[in-house]
């Protein structure tokens, strides 16, 4: 019994970690977007300007 609540605990802790890893991914992804986004409205801008 003592095994299978370890592997469990084991299980649900890599569970947390991925399920972190994927968020952190996932707002990295969010920024770059927004990063893209930011500079091609700032061309623009600077093209309108002039």
């Amino acid at each position: 019994m003592t095994t299978l609540n370890t592997a469990a605990d084991k299980h649900n802790v890599t569970g947390k970690r991925s399920n972190a890893i994927g968020r952190a991914l996932l707002i990295r992804r969010i920024n770059h977007l927004l990063a893209k986004m930011g500079r091609a409205l700032n061309t623009s801008s600077l093209v309108r300007s002039k």
